[in-house]
């Protein structure tokens, strides 16, 4: 994702400006695993020529239970890229147009919204309801957060 630069720098600076030095090396580490995951798909193509993703793969060699946990996984990591994703985006608002600052909550749940029922159009009904309940989950702290402030 492209916030992940900014994050790195975000987490090591908290940690203390002594801590910006790992910048490198936790960049480098990361693309180390980049390389991994290029050999390990390289790999699985010259395996599997006719294609198939983490389910058949999975079913074709590990069997249903295995390829059901990858593609369950795969669900979770769906929704986490989107919940990051929308974090992301809602914090560049802000950044943007400071007056947003004091409202990144609702402009996440706003953003959420728009999302959920764009992927509930698009998307399988699992995927949908799970968003669905995040997004509820993101309303439910609505009210605490307005009556906090």
């Amino acid at each position: 994702m492209a916030y992940g630069p900014e994050a790195i720098v975000l987490v090591l600076a908290a940690a203390g400006t002594s801590a910006l030095r790992l910048t490198l090396p936790v960049s480098l580490a990361i693309a180390g695993l980049l390389v991994v995951l290029v050999v390990s798909y390289c790999q699985v193509i010259a395996v599997h020529p006719d294609g198939g993703g983490a389910y058949a793969v999975g079913k074709k060699n590990l069997g249903a239970p295995i390829s059901l946990l990858a593609a369950a996984s795969l669900v979770v990591d769906y929704v986490l890229t989107v919940a990051g994703s929308l974090a992301a985006g809602a914090a560049s608002l802000a950044s943007a147009f400071p007056s947003l600052q004091h409202y990144l909550l609702e402009s996440r749940c706003s953003i959420t919204c728009s999302r959920c029922a764009w992927l509930a159009s698009e998307a399988g009904l699992l995927l949908a309801t799970v968003l669905r309940a995040s997004t509820g989950a993101v309303i439910c702290t609505i009210p605490y957060r307005l009556t906090s402030r």
